[in-house]
Parts: structure tokens; C-alpha cells; sequence
């Protein structure tokens, strides 16, 4: 789970069911008494089942220690990774989890270690099933330079998105449970500019009719800035010219906004005015599964920033999650009406920052209407008036 500034846990932030929650606490002494770490042990319940972590001493920094999963008055079976998984027996289940630090009493009592967390009873966490993140790619070509290289980045994610590594941002640090990949088709295009490549991206969305997740991706030369997106939208535009580790990263930034997430504030335009943690960073201990797992440090950069390295905030994870639940709930049945034949409008605002229109066309879509009031109003006319 993600924990509070101070590095204790917080028990009122909501856990993505399908992410590995994790706990977190901390240990501390009064100035001046170097001593080792601990070991410490956690147990964790839901539904039927509970399982308990251990952490042998000195681990921080360090992979955990072995967790011995055992249903509630039996003995003790398999061997877990400590913040494994929820099994689908424990979907809607909340868990219920509680510390004791240094349970051998290795440690001096003048020390003044807190030796349980919380010093009694239990704390409740909120794990919440995330719906399906629906991710449809499409690779654009630009006509003046095809760059054919995006059409097997976007066909590799597609087909394995659970493991791609240009996703692992994704999966890692957002509240993202099951990942639904589609590889769109090429479209051949006449520009390389990321403002036009995301206005383009919103248009085949909005021709295709669909509720999900739109990223417009590009591998040659593009002008303009690396990703874009449209905040609290279903579209972005990603350019995968960079290094994967750069891809990656605006990847799961640009998702962000699509999330409802503004910038943190590290080296970034227009932060988010309640950001609580300085200098755009996490704030709290975190904690990578990856790699056999380690913990993250709170001065760690949250992935909203401009800054590296990267990780997530309780804060962004929680209003990101927050927003996923609100907005995505509604099933697609509903979101998304019948197509007809329907004349396609769409524009912007221009650089000199006057309106313009783009060439209108027939189509077969779904009709769409502007979701909130604006600036400008565009009227018709018949041919009679």
C-alpha cells in the first residue's frame, strides 16, 4: 500500500486489488542510537485466508523474506512472496493486516522502538477491483518519412502486455489491474507534429465509436514535444523515437493525465496547486517488486514530474485510482450510442490563437457532442436556411 508522509502507514488509502499492495512501516530511535534493523513479521488477512510476511534484520534495501500463507486455524502451507496477488477467491475482500517489529527481542528497550504497528488492534485496508484498462495503439506513419519501426513496438505490446517492458511503468506505478492491448492498423499521415498526431488520435477514436483508451505512437522524426494528452481524457500520443526507458516513462505519464493527474512539481509546467510533498517527490517509502524487490526512497521523483528518477506519490495514486473507479465504471454499452451516417466537425485553436476548422466528411460513427461548454459555438445551416 502507498503510506503517509512520515513514512508510517496510511490506512485511508484505497489499494488497487489487482497491483501488489505492500506494506510499509517504519521503525525509528531517538537521535544518536545507531542500531541494526530489526527483523519484523506482518500478517495480512482476506476473506477465509491470511497469510504472514517476515523480514529477517537488516533488510531494508533488501528483497523480503519468505511469507508462510495459511488459512486461519490450520497449519502452515506454501511459501508466498510477501504482497503477492489477490487469488480470485479473495475479490472484493478487505484485508486486515497488523506489524510486530524485532519479535525475537533483539533490541535494547532503552532504545524506544514502537514494537507493534498499530500498538493494538488491527488496521482494515481498502483493496478495490480496478476495472479493465482498454489500450487501443495506433501506429502512425508519416508520409514524408515512414518510420515502419512503431508497427513492432505496438504489435510486441499487444501481443504480451502483461510482461512488455515499455509497459512496465504502466503496471508498476498506476492503478492498472487487468491491461487490454489492441495493435490498431497503420495510418499513413501527413504530419509529424504531436499537437496534430493527438487531434488525429481523438478523430479515429471518435470515428471508431469505442469507450476505451486511445495512443496515437510514432518511432520517426516528430516536432513538437515527446507526449501529449488530453486531461481527464481517453486520448494521447506518445513518440517511441526515444530510449526505452524515455518511452516507457511517457507512456505511463501521458496515461496519467488521462487519469486526472496534473503535473508534479519538479521541472514541469502547471503542477498541481495541492501537491503535498516537495520538490515533486513521492514522500513516503515505496516499494519495487521488481527484481527481486526493493524499497524506493521517498525523495524519489513522483512520474508526473520532469524529473528522474521515478516513482508515484500516495497522493497521485490515490486521485488517479479515485478517478479510474468513477470514470471508467460504467460499462461501455452505455457509454457508447449506435452508429449513423453523421457529418464529422473538428478544429482547434491555433498557435496565433484563433479558432480554426479542419475539413468536414461523412461518416458511419457514433454521435458525439462537446461534454462541456466552451468559448466558441459552431452552428449549421441547411441549404435552405
Amino acid at each position: 500500500m502507498r503510506g503517509r508522509a512520515d513514512g508510517l502507514p496510511d490506512p485511508s488509502g484505497p489499494v488497487a486489488g489487482a497491483a501488489r499492495p505492500a506494506r510499509r512501516g517504519r521503525t525509528g530511535t531517538p537521535a544518536g542510537f545507531p542500531f541494526d534493523q530489526p527483523s519484523h513479521q506482518s500478517e495480512h488477512s482476506a476473506g477465509p485466508g491470511s497469510f504472514l510476511s517476515r523480514w529477517p534484520r537488516n533488510a531494508c534495501g533488501r528483497r523480503p523474506g519468505q511469507v508462510h500463507a495459511h488459512p486461519d486455524g490450520g497449519e502452515r502451507g506454501p511459501v508466498v512472496e510477501f504482497g503477492a496477488r489477490r487469488d480470485s477467491g479473495t475479490r472484493g475482500a478487505t484485508r486486515t493486516r497488523d506489524g510486530d517489529v524485532d519479535p525475537e527481542g533483539t533490541l535494547d528497550p532503552a532504545l524506544g522502538v514502537t514494537k507493534r504497528i498499530p500498538e493494538t488492534g488491527r488496521i482494515e485496508v481498502d483493496v478495490r477491483d480496478m476495472p479493465l484498462l482498454d489500450l487501443t495503439l495506433i501506429p502512425f506513419l508519416w508520409s514524408a518519412d515512414p518510420d515502419s519501426l512503431i508497427i513492432d513496438h505496438i504489435e510486441a505490446m499487444a501481443t504480451d502486455p502483461a510482461n512488455h517492458e515499455l509497459l512496465s511503468y504502466t503496471r508498476t506505478l498506476l492503478p492498472v489491474g487487468a491491461l487490454d492491448v489492441r495493435a490498431h492498423e497503420p495510418v499513413m499521415t501527413s504530419t509529424n507534429n504531436s499537437s496534430e498526431l493527438l487531434r488525429e488520435t481523438e478523430a479515429i477514436r471518435v470515428i471508431e465509436g469505442t469507450a476505451g483508451h486511445y495512443m496515437g505512437m510514432t518511432s520517426g522524426l516528430a516536432t513538437g514535444v515527446g507526449g501529449l494528452a488530453k486531461l481527464r481524457g481517453r486520448v494521447t500520443y506518445v513518440s517511441g523515437s526515444g530510449s526505452i526507458e524515455s518511452t516507457r516513462y511517457t507512456i505511463a505519464h501521458e496515461l496519467g493525465h488521462n487519469f486526472s493527474l496534473l503535473h508534479a512539481p519538479c521541472g514541469a509546467p502547471g503542477p498541481a496547486p495541492l501537491f503535498p510533498h516537495a520538490n515533486g517527490s513521492i514522500g513516503a517509502w515505496g516499494y519495487d517488486f521488481r527484481g527481486g524487490g526493493r524499497l524506493v526512497h521517498p525523495f524519489t521523483r513522483d512520474l508526473m514530474a520532469y524529473c528522474a528518477p521515478t516513482w508515484i506519490s500516495d497522493y497521485h495514486f490515490t486521485n488517479a485510482l479515485r478517478f479510474r473507479l468513477s470514470d471508467e465504471s460504467v460499462p461501455e454499452s452505455a457509454l457508447v450510442a449506435g452508429s449513423a451516417r453523421s457529418l464529422f466537425l473538428w478544429g482547434g485553436i491555433g498557435a496565433d490563437s484563433i479558432p480554426f476548422l479542419d475539413p468536414a466528411f461523412v461518416v458511419d460513427a457514433p454521435a458525439l457532442l462537446p461534454d462541456s461548454a466552451g468559448d466558441y459555438r459552431l452552428t449549421g445551416q441547411s441549404v435552405s436556411g
